[in-house]
């Protein structure tokens, strides 16, 4: 099986394609709205991994983990739809602060204890090992 070339790893990039391929290829551009494709990436692909009961939502007793979008920097100016916002505008470049486990990892879009040849060196053993 060949290697696929092109993926950032962008999740935000990513539901903005899955909601415009299904608008474009169903011919109808109410298809999936954005607060739907935001669930598939959130609490649908948890229940996906079978882990909705630790992650994909904020709730008491799940795993803290959540990011801040710094939505004065979003190409769309007045935010009249958040959800759909989210889903077309914003990239993971507008992530501002990362927290996992209730451990803040990234704050003002710096890493916080783990440099960032650290967290490369991590992602590509993690990719090493998805592939083979």
């Amino acid at each position: 099986m060949g290697k696929e070339a092109g993926s950032n790893l962008d999740l935000f990039e990513a539901m903005k394609f899955t909601a415009l391929l299904q608008k474009g290829i169903t011919e109808n551009p109410t298809k999936i709205p954005a607060y739907e494709v935001l669930k598939m990436a959130t609490i649908n692909g948890a229940k996906a991994l079978g882990l909705e009961n630790q992650i994909g939502s904020i709730e008491q007793g799940k795993q803290a983990d959540i990011i801040i979008i710094g939505l004065e920097e979003i190409i769309q100016n007045p935010v009249n739809d958040l959800f759909s916002e989210l889903v077309y505008n914003v990239k993971g470049s507008n992530v501002d602060t990362t927290i996992i486990g209730g451990k803040i990892l990234m704050q003002d879009r710096k890493t916080e204890k783990n440099n960032e040849k650290t967290i490369y060196e991590e992602c590509n053993r993690s990719i090493c090992r998805i592939q083979n």
